[in-house]
């Protein structure tokens, strides 16, 4: 269910280099070995010793095991029916060449005559309005989600630093996600089509179907990720594998929101309900680089950072919700605020953008929120930027990466 970002944007194709088509040839394969998983429950709140219907499905895995509030060998994909008598977290691990992904789900027991949580689901109607209903005014530009939030608060002067022990570059393991395998990003506006995308249950949100006003060209990207940012009103949705079956309906295999303007960026964990669908749980626009932002000056938020398997130690900590870590010998957890200590000098030689990025990674930091598969990178709206600045900001990301280190505020 959470995206799994393993090619940096076709970067490779851009270069008419042998070398750099046989990575991209092993790259593309390490997409089609990494394992995916999806799982919900319904309802996700019951009286204690209530019946909950689990779901969940995988693929390209050759194994499942439950962990957490059930155990044992699991279909590859199925149902089960529990029947908690406390609030309990659902876990299951599916691995496939090598290689695992875990994702949870919570049911909370509420207790007789308490009422149960009331879950911020976006607020957009789950039917056609009849009439037109203004937007929020966010623009795509301005800097997403409450100034409070994490992504948007100055690393501390007094913060200490730990340093990591990132693997020297080659060429290829520090990148940047862009054009397929990132979000492009759409606002709507009050003449869009409202749009009704079926999505299956996860991430606290029940199967279902939720109306968007988006635009006529908003669709999954290329890869094999199909993501998808539409931002309608003060909400913020982020899909997963959407995919058009016609100018008014869509599907996605899974789905977060949250609020632009007033949210955090990160999910909840009580009750869990995700802001994205990325693997800590919160949203893809959190972090992202936006063209309208890095056009009209510098960067003022921390950035999101995908690691490498090896390099993704178990567990999350801070406000992510979730993780898809599974590495032993790992180096950081995803949540964990990463930045480059002040007074480190800049790099020589880098793009107008790389500049931007080691100031923002400098005075706002980074946060890991998932995984992929032989490199670590940034991300980048897909529907914006162009190749060569691209390209160079890859190049860019091998002098500014290994210079990240662990932050204690």
């Amino acid at each position: 269910m959470s995206s799994k970002y393993l090619l940096s944007f076709s970067l490779l194709a851009l270069l008419a280099l042998p070398l750099a088509a046989g990575a991209a040839s092993t790259r593309h394969q390490s997409i089609s070995r990494t394992p995916t998983v999806s799982i919900g429950a319904s309802p996700t709140s019951v009286a204690a010793g209530k019946a909950v219907q689990l779901s969940w499905s995988s693929s390209r895995a050759s194994s499942c095991v439950a962990k957490g509030a059930w155990s044992g060998r699991k279909a590859l994909s199925g149902t089960q029916s529990v029947s908690p008598t406390a609030t309990s977290t659902y876990t299951l691990t599916c691995t496939g060449s090598g290689r695992s992904a875990s994702k949870s789900v919570t049911v909370a027991v509420i207790a007789a005559g308490q009422p149960g949580p009331v879950l911020p689901l976006p607020t957009t109607p789950t039917t056609t309005p009849t009439t037109t209903q203004p937007t929020s005014g966010f623009k795509l530009g301005q800097v997403p989600f409450a100034p409070s939030s994490s992504w948007n608060t100055r690393v501390s002067s007094a913060a200490s630093y730990s340093k990591l022990n990132w693997p020297a570059p080659t060429g290829y393991n520090y990148s940047v996600s862009w054009n397929a395998y990132s979000p492009a990003v759409y606002v709507s506006s009050p003449s869009d089509s409202w749009v009704q995308v079926s999505h299956p249950a996860g991430w606290g949100y029940p199967a279902g179907t939720v109306s968007v006003r988006m635009p006529a060209a908003a669709n999954g990207a290329s890869g094999t990720d199909g993501e998808l940012l539409v931002v309608d009103g003060s909400t913020v949705h982020n899909f997963w594998q959407f995919k058009r079956t016609s100018a008014t309906t869509a599907t996605a295999s899974s789905y977060g929101a949250t609020n632009i303007l007033t949210g955090s960026g990160w999910g909840t964990k009580s009750p869990f309900l995700s802001a994205g669908i990325v693997a800590a749980g919160s949203s893809q626009m959190a972090g992202l680089l936006v063209q309208a932002e890095t056009d009209a000056g510098e960067i003022r938020h921390a950035l999101q950072l995908t690691l490498d398997f090896p390099l993704a130690k178990t567990g999350f900590v801070g406000e992510a919700i979730s993780g898809d870590g599974g590495s032993a010998s790992g180096i950081v957890q995803e949540g964990q605020r990463l930045a480059i200590p002040s007074g480190t000098p800049m790099p020589s030689g880098l793009s107008p953008l790389g500049q931007k990025v080691f100031r923002a990674l400098q005075n706002y930091g980074a946060f890991p929120i998932d995984v992929a598969g032989g490199t670590s990178n940034v991300r980048a709206q897909a529907n914006a930027y162009d190749s060569q600045t691209m390209t160079s900001l890859w190049h860019d990301m091998g002098k500014i990466t290994p210079l990240l280190q662990k932050v204690s505020m």
